[in-house]
């Protein structure tokens, strides 16, 4: 399950699960459905059996074969499934639940938004180590309100950088990367307080100031 939290998407063919360390993989997948932790999709979902599918494999299929697509690209054989309501063949697909309970526990156990499961993965295969920390000293959280309005504020944060992103890339197109003004106090934080800021980008840096000069 863990695996699969980190993998992009909600569904997932089970052919193609493929994790050494996981020796019995398909009984692990059968209790991970009897615990509510997978969903199995049947095959009237005939969008993901083509979706899931490759290139190749739709056109190695037997039912398209009249259809003539050896050429033809994946939106080219979609159309021509759709228009000739063709049905796929089955296949074995489970859809991930219980995302945001385990968001939830995530946060509960790191204290933050920014760590996921995928610490875990890194040190049970020995690439990265931890500190030992004794979570009984002291609670992190005394109440459910604490933790709701720390999740909140994480929420706000990633908001405003995406707003913050999304404007300066309206009004400076030729611009890319983050804010140079604020680029620059956290270098200077970082290295000191005596290293002099340097702007990377000019024209969002007159922007900023009217008053600051680029030019040499």
């Amino acid at each position: 399950y863990t695996r699969l939290l980190q993998r992009k998407g909600d569904y997932f063919r089970v052919d193609r699960l493929t994790y050494p360390e996981i020796p019995a993989l398909g009984t692990a997948v059968k209790k991970l459905i009897t615990a509510g932790f997978l969903q199995p999709i049947d095959g009237a979902r005939q969008d993901l059996c083509l979706s899931l599918r490759t290139v190749k494999e739709l056109k190695q299929l037997s039912v398209l074969a009249p259809l003539g697509l050896s050429s033809a690209s994946r939106v080219q054989i979609k159309q021509a499934v759709v228009q000739a309501a063709v049905e796929l063949p089955d296949l074995e697909i489970v859809c991930v639940r219980e995302q945001t309970l385990m968001a939830l526990c995530q946060h509960l156990f790191f204290g933050n938004e920014y760590q996921d499961l995928s610490e875990f993965v890194l040190s049970d295969l020995g690439l990265q180590q931890f500190e030992p920390v004794d979570l009984s000293l002291r609670p992190a959280f005394t109440a459910r309100d604490d933790l709701d309005l720390l999740r909140l504020i994480g929420k706000f944060r990633q908001w405003a950088k995406t707003l913050e992103r999304d404007s300066l890339a309206q009004t400076n197109p030729g611009c890319s990367g983050p804010n140079p003004v604020h680029h620059g106090v956290d270098q200077s934080y970082r290295d000191g307080p005596r290293r002099k800021r340097t702007p990377t980008c000019p024209a969002r840096l007159k922007q900023a100031s009217p008053k600051l000069r680029t030019d040499p």
